[in-house]
């Protein structure tokens, strides 16, 4: 038969974000199983509530004169801590709520010998007889999960055990350190873009052209120095390790949570703009409380997004609104120097000419330059859980997709077929239009702008279309690098 033992079916944490940061960890289950061989008696049987009758229930005291014992163990990465004193098992069952630790009448929804119920709802835990332990840890534990281990044993010969229940417990962040993880990284890119800019306008080899200093137009290299690595990569940096957290491992609990925070570099909000349901709430009682099949799963959950056909539409969206306003600048831009050289009665090339090629740039540099990478992860795993998602999502997910294909075939046949390869550099439309791809490349190194755009998609691919599997996600990643 069976050996007795509690199943546990539910736990639930509580940490309280203010001194003395005490955890309240409380399992909720059934009792199922017999200690000795015997006929198990009906659920209807009179036996149930013979307390004399021992036959499948859990004894305060066992046979060799023990108690039945409730032990925890909570650990950090680096030590232990708390280990708790080895208590009655007993006085501990409650229902729902922690009290005194008395004998039987701590017992409620029952009584001690604790015996099985029939007729309790598994997925309702108020219905079921629990167990709890709570300790003040005196610390808030930012950056630090608790692997706890909660057991009890028989008090019978040989103390056979009775439960044993393992859960990760990651405290809250908190405002503080969310804000400043948010924050700074924004805070860093904001500054790397303003010192491009005003290396590109204002250093000795720099020009207020804006069509010379954002094409790089000329390729000084003493002005490369001081613009490269520039606005682009920074925010390829952020995009990398915010969607590391979209690996589907099994990182320690704080990981996901602290680098959700920077989703904004994905385009990635607290909306549900397919769903349209009210979100997740990834922060129940002081501890992170997020589950999913794919990594990406959980990082939409600690975004606050409601569900994972949520991802993709939330950064098309944004992406979209991005691009019209760069557009609409753009115009404003022209329109602005048509009206400056119309008043001033300026003579001046025909800016029509410059006008198309520089905004089809900014487009080329806003979809390859900074936000390459989440449209084609997000994209393919768009294509990974396409089961599940309408069909007007996939499909646009798709033409998005083959958009960023095409045109990156087509620029980078351009750059490989233009002969001499001076012309890319020299001829000032084509500098505006294809630039931004390879216009920090020598001549005969033009042909390289290749290697990142190839590099920045497979670890897309990596990303995105391997969520299933971890591992392979890994693989792919070693091999970029």
């Amino acid at each position: 038969p069976l050996q007795l033992q509690w199943i546990p079916l539910a736990l639930d944490a509580k940490f309280e974000r203010t001194s003395p940061y005490r955890l309240n960890v409380t399992i909720y289950g059934n009792v199922s199983g017999q200690q000795v061989e015997g006929r198990y008696p009906p659920p209807d049987d009179p036996s149930w509530t013979n307390e004399k009758d021992t036959l499948g229930k859990i004894q305060n005291i066992g046979s060799s004169g023990n108690y039945s014992t409730l032990l925890a163990d909570f650990k950090t990465l680096q030590y232990n801590a708390y280990n708790a004193k080895a208590t009655q098992f007993c006085p501990a069952v409650i229902n729902g709520t922690k009290l005194r630790r008395q004998f039987c009448p701590a017992v409620i929804n029952g009584t001690c010998p604790l015996g099985p119920y029939f007729h309790a709802n598994d997925t309702d835990p108020s219905t079921l007889p629990a167990f709890s332990i709570s300790h003040d840890f005196g610390s808030a534990y930012m950056f630090a999960s608790l692997a706890s281990t909660i057991r009890v044993i028989s008090g019978d010969m040989g103390a056979p055990d009775l439960a044993c229940v393992s859960a990760n417990i990651t405290p809250d962040l908190g405002p503080t350190i969310t804000g400043l993880i948010t924050w700074l990284p924004a805070t860093i890119l904001i500054v790397k873009g303003l010192a491009t800019l005003a290396a590109a306008i204002w250093s000795p080899w720099g020009s207020s052209d804006i069509f010379r200093w954002s094409s790089n137009y000329g390729r000084d290299e003493d002005q490369l120095r001081l613009v490269t690595p520039g606005f682009g990569d920074c925010l390829q940096y952020i995009q990398f390790v915010t969607l590391t957290g979209a690996l589907s491992l099994q990182y320690p609990g704080f990981y996901q949570p602290a680098v959700s925070q920077t989703s904004w570099s994905l385009l990635l909000f607290n909306e549900s703009y397919v769903s349209h349901g009210n979100g997740t709430q990834s922060l129940v009682d002081g501890v992170y409380k997020y589950n999913g099949t794919y990594g990406m799963t959980a990082m939409s959950q600690l975004i606050g997004m409601t569900s994972i056909i949520d991802i993709w539409a939330c950064m098309a969206i944004w992406l979209l609104v991005i691009a019209g306003v760069v557009v609409l600048l753009c115009q404003l831009g022209f329109l602005t120097r048509w009206i400056y050289r119309t008043a001033t009665h300026t003579t001046e090339e025909d800016l029509r000419q410059k006008n198309l090629p520089f905004t089809l740039g900014n487009m080329i540099r806003l979809l390859f330059n900074y936000f390459i990478l989440p449209i084609v992860a997000l994209s393919l795993f768009q294509l990974v859980i396409s089961p599940r998602s309408p069909t007007s999502v996939v499909v646009c997910a798709v033409l998005l997709l083959l958009t960023m294909i095409l045109s990156a075939a087509w620029i980078l046949r351009t750059i490989f077929t233009t002969k001499p390869r001076t012309y890319l550099f020299d001829d000032m439309p084509t500098v505006l239009l294809y630039g931004p791809l390879y216009n920090t490349y020598s001549d005969s190194a033009a042909p390289f702008a290749l290697v990142p755009v190839f590099i920045t998609f497979m670890r897309a691919v990596a990303l995105g279309a391997v969520q299933p599997s971890g591992i392979g996600q890994i693989i792919v990643l070693a091999i970029c690098e």
